[in-house]
């Protein structure tokens, strides 16, 4: 369940916002000396902020998302995983992710994202597929009215110069499907994530920048919709 932090979001500090585009290059001593700061200007407020937009969507939807609101829950941590990097002299990111999703699996659950860089900003939303989604999204997909409404939801978003549909990963089109289907690309995912980018506005600095996410998110509820509707298994 949601839990509302102590404080709501006031807005990221902007010169806080800007060590974002130096992250990359610290030392482990560098993001100790800056740490109390990336803390107060950047992660506290990430929290805040994921909890108030996840807030103005669950009110659309009319269900509650989930949002674990604490570094390492609903907003990934600034230090890399380095134990699958193929560099690992980069000990941190560029960018701050945030999460929410619809339901309390969040492996396989459909998900909201925001990415959240020094200068730009990320919206998505999209699900992985365990052996059970990945064949009920070829059902749903291959099926003429369900998969006719996922490209009418995409079509809704896909005017961003930016859009992009992630997650295909097969060279052929599965059985018992051809590449003559009119979804054959769509059938060939093995995850999904439709995204886009913009660049990052000044209302960052303020309290209102949770409704321009809230509202740029919510252009994706006819894709989390579809995606809660048709990939939302019962346990067996």
């Amino acid at each position: 369940m949601s839990t509302v932090p102590t404080r709501m979001f006031e807005g990221f500090d902007a010169a806080s916002l800007a060590m974002l585009a130096q992250l990359p290059g610290w030392s482990r001593d560098d993001y100790a000396a800056n740490r109390a700061d990336l803390q107060k200007g950047l992660l506290d407020p990430a929290v805040a902020l994921i909890v108030g937009v996840a807030s103005r969507l669950s009110d659309e939807l009319g269900s509650e998302l989930t949002v674990i609101p604490k570094i390492g829950g609903s907003v990934s941590p600034l230090n890399r995983d380095l134990r699958f990097a193929a560099d690992k002299t980069i000990l941190y990111k560029e960018a701050l992710l945030l999460t929410a999703w619809d339901g309390s699996d969040k492996k396989n659950s459909p998900m909201f994202w925001l990415r959240v860089g020094h200068d730009a900003i990320g919206f998505a939303s999209g699900i992985g597929f365990d052996p059970a989604r990945r064949q009920a999204w070829r059902s749903a997909v291959a099926d003429d009215e369900s998969g006719r409404r996922l490209v009418d939801a995409l079509a809704s978003v896909r005017r961003h110069p930016t859009f992009e549909v992630s997650g295909q990963e097969r060279k052929s089109v599965p059985k018992p499907w051809g590449d003559d289907h009119p979804r054959a690309d769509l059938l060939k995912h093995t995850s999904f994530q439709v995204r886009w980018y913009e660049p990052l506005p000044p209302t960052a600095t303020l309290p209102r920048f949770v409704d321009f996410c809230a509202d740029k998110l919510g252009e994706l509820l006819g894709v989390h919709r579809w995606l809660k509707e048709y990939l939302t298994l019962n346990p067996a």
